[in-house]
């Protein structure tokens, strides 16, 4: 007459049975790397995302280095930064 309980699987995720970071770990993972580096990602369409500690941006080519890629002087036009 007696059933058993179910079990419940979130007891079993790893996930979820970790110590909690402490707020010194947050707060250095918030503000990202101790040395300030630079971090860049390719998002494709020759875009990049640069990071460093909690500021992000995304630079893209300018158009005129797009229509002539063999122009050394449209080669050299500043990107367009935008936030993420």
């Amino acid at each position: 007459a007696t059933r058993a309980r179910p079990h419940n699987p979130a007891l079993d995720d790893p996930r979820s049975n970790t110590a909690r970071a402490s707020p010194e770990a947050r707060f250095a993972a918030a503000l990202g790397s101790a040395d300030g580096a630079l971090v860049e990602e390719p998002l494709g369409d020759d875009r990049r995302r640069i990071r460093q500690g909690g500021a992000c941006v995304i630079a893209t080519p300018a158009r005129v280095s797009q229509l002539f890629p063999f122009d050394d002087s449209a080669t050299r036009a500043p990107q367009k930064i935008e936030p993420c």
